[in-house]
């Protein structure tokens, strides 16, 4: 139990009366969280790295399509060594987003319906660099492996026979 005996107040509670009319209420610009440039850093090291977990993530989910789930199952081995969990890593990875970005990422979550979900990205344009920042490095490893099985087809006659 605290004390209170212990504090003092050094000048008396004003009696005069409050002009509340130079008072009002907070805008709802004046209550969405800021954007720091150390947020904003922080936010694109967050899509950076939800970026290049999609990589493998991709990958794994290719390999359970030809494998009936099982790539994903042993890469997954619950209590084992391999520990491949990257649903669980991009949450981790979206609670430690600035407030600003968690505040954008969360009206475009509650947005129904295509063209009000533009709508929505359009007065945060956050949520469209980090959708781009996310899905960049997926398309770009997708690029460079249809590009490696043109020139594996190309080839292909050569070393058939």
């Amino acid at each position: 139990m605290t004390d209170w005996s212990q504090f003092t107040q050094d000048k008396p509670a004003p009696t005069q009366n409050i002009d509340w009319s130079q008072f009002r209420p907070l805008t709802e610009e004046e209550k969405k969280p800021k954007r720091t440039l150390a947020g904003t850093v922080k936010d694109v090291g967050i899509t950076a790295l939800k970026g290049a977990i999609g990589v493998p993530e991709a990958a794994v989910g290719l390999a359970d399509l030809v494998s009936g789930g099982h790539v994903g199952k042993f890469l997954e081995n619950e209590g084992g060594t391999v520990g491949f969990r990257p649903k669980e890593a991009k949450q981790f990875l979206d609670e430690n987003y600035s407030d600003a970005q968690k505040a954008a990422n969360a009206n475009v979550a509650k947005e129904k319906g295509f063209l009000p979900t533009l709508g929505v990205m359009a007065q945060n344009p956050s949520t469209i660099a980090t959708t781009i920042g996310e899905s960049l490095p997926s398309m770009l490893a997708g690029g460079a492996v249809g590009r490696g099985l043109v020139g594996a087809a190309k080839l292909a006659p050569y070393l058939a026979g």
